[in-house]
This record gives structure tokens, sequence and C-alpha cells, in this order.
């Protein structure tokens, strides 16, 4: 008995200590830069859905004040990150194509593909200013190769803008 009291006693602190594997952070949206298999480069960006509900909000209270379709939500939603995510990849500013839109309950994932990025590079320029309305948002973007990852967190501190170094090893091209 005094066995099955311990385990249930360490059961429950584990449940109380350890943060849920489903919590959401509402003031932080993450750009994740990749290479594919196919050696497209591709940002994908999955965002808070407090800022995302927000910002359509405002959008449409700007426009016509009629609520958006979810297609004119995607299309607002997409325009506005396009004006508001800048990259450059050693000095050359870099296209986004967006090629995913995926509203969410929860998380909304935008996946954009990096037209004119060389396949190795050295160093990413990142201005991230999506949801800067709100002081407290913070965006973190991070670069994932074979080797690891780098990361960066935009905030106003920064100005939602920063830079990222990429591993000698990929700029090598590993």
């Amino acid at each position: 008995m005094v066995r099955y009291k311990t385990f249930a006693l360490t059961l429950f602190w584990l449940a109380l200590s350890t943060p849920s594997a489903f919590a959401h952070y509402p003031f932080m949206s993450f750009f994740n830069l990749s290479r594919g298999e196919d050696n497209v480069w591709r940002l994908n960006a999955v965002l808070a859905q407090a800022s995302v509900s927000a910002t359509l909000s405002q959008l449409q209270a700007e426009q016509s004040g009629a609520r958006f379709t979810r297609e004119e939500q995607e299309k607002e939603l997409t325009n506005y990150l396009l004006d508001t995510v800048k990259l450059k990849v050693d000095g050359v500013e870099i296209t986004l194509t967006p090629t995913v839109v995926n509203l969410g309950d929860h998380e909304t994932r935008v996946v954009f593909e990096l037209n004119n990025a060389p396949k190795y590079f050295h160093r990413i320029d990142a201005s991230i200013r999506s949801f800067s309305d709100d002081a407290n948002h913070h965006n973190i973007l991070t670069l994932f190769q074979k080797a690891g990852r780098s990361k960066v967190v935009l905030s106003s501190r920064n100005n939602y803008s920063s830079q990222l170094n990429a591993p000698e090893k990929l700029a090598e091209g590993s």
C-alpha cells in the first residue's frame, strides 16, 4: 500500500510540475526555416491563434467591417505576413511565395517557399514584425539544418529584427 501511495504521489507531482504538451503560447509565433529534401528552402510559420484572430479582426474593421470568409481570411493573413516578414540571405532580399495556409482553432500554419535563396549561405538578416502591435509578442526564428539549429528571438527589444549566422557546416554545404 505504501508503494501505491508513493507511486500515486509521484505521478500527481509530475502531472502538476510538467507543462502540458498541448499548451500553446498566445504571445509567441514560430518561424522555422529549413531546406527540404527537394533542396527548396521553406519558412514554416506556426502562429499563435490569439494573434491571428486579433489581426484578422483589425483588418476586417479597416476594410468593409463585414466578416471575412475563410478564403478571405487566408488571403488577408498571407498578405499581412508578406508585408511583415522580410528576409535577406547574404545581403540578397528573398522573395516569399505562400504554398500552404492552414487556419486552425489553436494555431495557424502558413508555409512559404524562398524563391531566390541560395542552397548554402552564411547569414540571414531577418525582420519579422508580424503581430508587433502587441508589445509582449515574440517571434522566434529558427534555422534548421543537418548539423543542428540556430535560433533568434525577435521582439520589441530588438525592433523585431536581427541577424542569424549559419553554422560553418551549412555555409560550406553539409
